[in-house]
């Protein structure tokens, strides 16, 4: 005979028909016979009929008000039987239809039609979240398709569950356990289990499955994953073709990201944003105030019996609505649940992603609350940042005497940084008054790395503008380095030896840390070279400048690691797919912006001899043209003679429209040793893995006694 599996999901209970083997066999030998209807199934529930007196009860009209609502999102009610013959309680499901009286009507679906004197209806129970709703079947109209009786005056309401269960559609489950694995359709849901439907056609052996051990679950929306937990077997039956089974959690809570010393405070806002997103699972739209937020997660508070939360959860759409009128979006991960009172559990979630601008709104408002006078790219009277830039001494009389002919140029390109707050550049302002005391900026240098630039200062009371800005900048960046988005493995920073708060501050760090492969300091030699050579400067037979290839990429590494062992080469993608650096040369484009770099290998007699990476920029969006200059890379300072050098910074310098180049050499000792005659100056190049930005912080809460919150 066949048999019948029931699923509970939530209160919806499907019972699933699964022929024998024998019953296969009798329909495939060509004998043709009507499926079978499943019977009605046994209730096992007859205890909440016996609390009918102390539950709530539910007039008429909100019973009407509940049918037809279960009619309009096309849910099933069941009806509780008597069978006259065995004295057995039985359920069935039915459709209700829409009530325009006070006499509903109730559809058999799925079930054998009511036998005329085998059953005796008595109950009709509404699911409803985590309770159930019994109405009374008085006497009235039934037959073996429909029943319909007069409404009684009330019905009454019954906590059924702690928690409701959360029916799920189209959500597919894979499942490891040793020699084990299958892959099924989840069911229903809560924070405390999961019930999954397998069918043996694509499962390993059902007998390999050992119910006492450990599984690992991962769910899927197509092939997305959204969970990922260990769990253990609550409970499971099977046959020979399907098995259910019912998860728990092993654990309430996850390790997303490593731990740090230094985190962001938390702040309660006032008012409150509220999280929103549609969940992942079931589908259905979820709202959560959230209790306290930081720049890399918040929690909210929700309703035990109303739970929706699991540790892993992955929510791959979210807003954060603050007030009504700003809406951050994000991708976020539950974290943890854990109790907070007798009826809510607090959730924790870490924010997984946030693309620039809004993560700029969420650190202002979180920022304002530590420091009311920094702000991340606000609104800036130009006018004052110039002011501030001259009167700091950043902009000296030498660096004027570029900066000038190009100051059209200039005042356009500022503009647009400074107002159009391009997601290219994040600045970092402490102003009083309208009056600018401590600024730097981030300009997304390459594919992944972030370079600090226009670091100045000038005193207010007692306080330090520029270390404000840099704890500023160390919250922002705290966080926001663990964001795809963000693009933002490397910090780069270029800084004079002479100039005593950055050789201190990244100088020292790097020194401190003796660490090249966490944190790297190159020295170069950077001086100015007329871009107007003596015209055709050919190289010599054996010579030959060629496209940068990955087969020069071994030799290329041998030597930077023999002179540096820095990060370098890793910051620039050397040897990466490119595709990453043409979307940001894009990116500069759209926002009406000029950055690119390409690489060229010199060689002698197919020996690499230098690594040239031509970096172009708009003029001046670095004010010492760091970004906008020629950055050569020696591999073999022995064999390569100035008049060779000399001769390709001639060639490559023709890509500028500017009648002088920047160029910087590494090593810097080149220079030194060829004794060149050139006005001539040295930057550090200071290279820092994200990863540990909070090892950084703690370095200058020890060094500088850094209070940060």
């Amino acid at each position: 005979m066949s048999q019948h599996v029931t699923t509970d999901t939530g209160g919806e209970i499907k019972s699933r028909s699964i022929l024998t083997t024998s019953e296969q066999s009798f329909l495939e030998d060509g004998v043709t016979r009507p499926t079978p209807r499943p019977r009605p199934k046994p209730f096992k529930h007859s205890h909440i009929l016996g609390e009918l007196e102390k539950a709530r009860p539910i007039k008429q009209e909100d019973l009407i008000n509940k049918i037809n609502y279960l009619n309009f999102i096309e849910r099933e009610v069941y009806i509780h039987l008597r069978d006259q013959r065995q004295g057995s309680d039985l359920l069935i499901t039915a459709r209700p239809e829409p009530i325009v009286s006070q006499r509903p009507i109730f559809n058999i679906t799925g079930q054998c039609p009511l036998e005329a004197g085998l059953y005796t209806p008595l109950h009709v129970i509404l699911p409803t979240d985590s309770s159930m709703v019994i109405v009374d079947i008085t006497p009235g109209s039934i037959t073996a398709e429909h029943i319909s009786f007069e409404l009684p005056d009330k019905g009454y309401e019954v906590n059924t569950r702690e928690i409701k269960r959360h029916a799920c559609k189209d959500i597919e489950v894979d499942i490891r356990q040793n020699a084990f694995y299958t892959h099924g359709k989840l069911v229903d849901y809560s924070p405390k289990g999961i019930k999954i439907w397998i069918e043996e056609k694509d499962s390993s052996p059902f007998t390999w499955f050992n119910d006492e051990a450990e599984i690992t679950v991962t769910v899927r929306r197509g092939d997305k994953a959204i969970l990922a937990m260990k769990t253990t077997c609550i409970r499971h039956s099977r046959d020979s073709q399907a098995m259910e089974m019912v998860l728990k959690p092993v654990k309430a809570s996850i390790t997303q990201f490593r731990g740090r010393k230094i985190r962001n405070p938390r702040h309660k806002m006032v008012p409150p944003l509220e999280a929103r997103f549609t969940h992942p699972l079931c589908g259905t739209g979820v709202a959560r105030e959230v209790f306290d937020i930081t720049s890399s997660g918040f929690s909210v508070l929700e309703n035990k019996a109303h739970a929706v939360l699991v540790p892993g959860l992955i929510i791959p759409e979210l807003t954060l609505d603050y007030a009504g009128v700003l809406k951050l979006e994000c991708m976020a991960q539950v974290i943890y649940t854990k109790e907070h009172d007798e009826e809510n559990n607090r959730c924790g979630l870490a924010i997984l992603d946030m693309d620039l601008n809004s993560y700029t709104h969420l650190a202002n408002i979180l920022e304002s609350s530590i420091e009311p006078n920094a702000r991340v790219s606000p609104d800036i009277d130009l006018d004052a940042l110039w002011e501030f830039f001259f009167e700091t001494g950043f902009v000296y009389p030498k660096k004027y005497n570029y900066v000038r002919r190009y100051k059209k140029d200039l005042v356009n390109i500022y503009a647009n940084l400074y107002t159009k707050h391009p997601e290219i550049a994040r600045n970092f302002v402490y102003k009083k008054d309208g009056r600018i005391y401590g600024h730097v900026s981030l300009i997304r240098a390459y594919e992944k790395a972030w370079m600090f630039h226009h670091l100045a200062a000038r005193p207010l009371d007692n306080t330090m503008g520029g270390f404000v800005v840099m704890k500023q900048i160390n919250h922002f960046c705290n966080e926001l380095c663990r964001m795809p988005s963000a693009n933002l493995d490397y910090f780069i920073c270029y800084f004079r030896p002479e100039n005593r708060f950055p050789y201190l501050l990244f100088g020292g760090y790097a020194k401190k840390l003796r660490n090249p492969a966490m944190c790297s300091l190159d020295e170069f030699t950077y001086m100015i070279v007329s871009s107007k050579g003596p015209g055709k400067a050919d190289l010599p037979d054996d010579w030959i400048l060629r496209d940068f290839s990955n087969s020069d990429l071994e030799e290329l590494e041998l030597s930077y690691e023999k002179k540096s062992g820095g990060l370098l080469l890793n910051m620039l993608g050397v040897g990466r797919d490119v595709r990453g650096k043409e979307e940001l040369e894009r990116l500069y484009e759209r926002l009406g912006f000029l950055r690119r770099w390409q690489m060229y290998s010199l060689l002698q007699d197919e020996d690499l001899r230098a690594v040239f990476v031509v970096n172009r920029s708009n003029i001046l969006l670095n004010l010492s043209e760091l970004l906008n200059c020629i950055k050569i890379i020696i591999t073999d300072e022995k064999d390569l003679p100035w008049d060779v050098l000399k001769a390709v910074i001639w060639k490559l310098s023709s890509m500028y429209p500017m009648d002088k180049v920047p160029v910087m050499i590494f090593p810097s000792t080149y220079v030194e040793e060829k004794n060149l005659k050139f006005d001539r100056k040295k930057y550090m190049l200071w290279i820092y893995d994200s990863r540990y930005v909070s090892e950084f912080m703690e370095f200058m809460q020890s060094r500088f006694k850094i209070k940060y919150w």
